[in-house]
């Protein structure tokens, strides 16, 4: 069993979803000194390697992160994480460790005792077509009357009305309803079902798509980089020149992160003074201080420095987070780093922070 899948076993187990009900928080929004003692004695019955149990822990906060994020971008679903984690049966995780969001919604479309009226929302924004349109022939004319009549999303209507029709919705419809999606108005993230677009969009559209969805802080980071795995050279270059903090923080998270250094090489002529000091001040105060262990932070901290140009580095001299960070750069070990030597520190910051567009 790959560390992935024990970690996800683990998330499920009773003892945890009722730790997490008993804080009145996810994993992720709490600080480590709160749980990790009673999940470590927890995991010491089950594995007697301190290893394996430190990369379990490890694990737990990006996969709680996860389950919020994904409970954020389908609200329409749910009411809340904990209405979320109800649903955990339908969760389908693939090899990265993170949701497969087309066949979880494919689930849950087929789950029947879910309203039908959400299930058909959410099948909308994932361009279901037979579950659209098998839902929308059994469905009693008073859902009808309820689903056309309740202020959604875009897509949703154009749905809807192309169904009223007898006909379905063009890929150009549905692009010209995803670009007029506004989150707050909408049960689902502007983004949700952009993966499942993208393919047969024109290069043109892709791009326009894209930074809607960053423009509105609504994409999940292993989205953003298949995304932009799907676009060439230039108009790559177009969305780093555009969104260049929001690309970057958003490979600081799982499974991105091994991506962030290399993106940042692309992408120093377009980072500004202010962008490079919030990128520090996200990795040092959000991530390392909140006890984020999923990846070796302190060397994507310490690299990003190094290579960062000399005209960045001088500005950020004078700023009141500077002493600490250069506490955290002269860090060589071998032991480990101790949050102890910040603790004079305070980050303006909150533990939910490290979501990037959950602000």
């Amino acid at each position: 069993m790959v560390l992935s899948e024990i970690v996800h076993s683990f998330y499920y187990d009773p003892e945890i979803r009722e730790l997490e009900k008993r804080l009145k928080q996810p994993l992720c929004f709490l600080s480590p000194k709160d749980w990790q003692p009673i999940v470590n004695q927890r995991l010491s019955k089950i594995f007697p390697s301190k290893t394996l149990r430190k990369a379990v822990i490890g694990l737990l906060m990006p996969i709680s992160l996860e389950v919020v994020m994904w409970g954020y971008d389908h609200r329409e679903v749910n009411n809340g994480f904990f209405s979320c984690m109800d649903m955990w049966h339908c969760f389908r995780w693939n090899s990265q460790g993170i949701i497969d969001r087309e066949q979880t919604v494919k689930l849950i479309v087929a789950e029947r005792n879910i309203r039908m009226m959400d299930r058909f929302f959410l099948a909308c924004n994932y361009k279901l077509k037979e579950s659209i349109q098998e839902m929308w022939n059994n469905m009693p004319e008073d859902d009808k009357g309820r689903v056309t009549g309740t202020v959604h999303s875009p897509i949703v209507d154009r749905w809807v009305h192309c169904l009223q029709e007898g006909n379905v919705p063009e890929t150009r419809e549905l692009v010209e309803a995803f670009l007029r999606v506004r989150p707050m108005y909408s049960e689902c993230s502007i983004s949700a079902g952009l993966r499942v677009l993208f393919p047969d969009l024109s290069k043109e559209d892709r791009l326009r798509c894209l930074m809607c969805s960053i423009r509105h802080r609504e994409i999940h980071p292993d989205d953003l980089r298949y995304c932009l795995s799907q676009l060439d050279t230039n108009l790559q270059t177009e969305v780093y020149r555009a969104h260049t903090f929001w690309v970057l923080k958003s490979f600081l998270h799982w499974p991105v992160q091994s991506a962030f250094l290399d993106l940042a090489d692309n992408m120093w002529d377009f980072l500004t003074k202010v962008d490079f000091g919030d990128l520090l001040h996200v990795i040092l105060c959000q991530i390392i201080m909140k006890g984020w262990e999923d990846f070796d932070y302190f060397y994507i901290l310490q690299t990003f420095w190094c290579q960062s140009p000399s005209r960045l580095r001088d500005s950020v001299k004078e700023a009141r987070i500077y002493e600490s960070l250069r506490t955290v750069l002269d860090h060589k070990g071998p032991l480990p780093f101790s949050l102890d030597l910040l603790s004079n520190f305070k980050c303006n910051c909150h533990l939910n922070d490290k979501i990037i567009y959950i602000e």
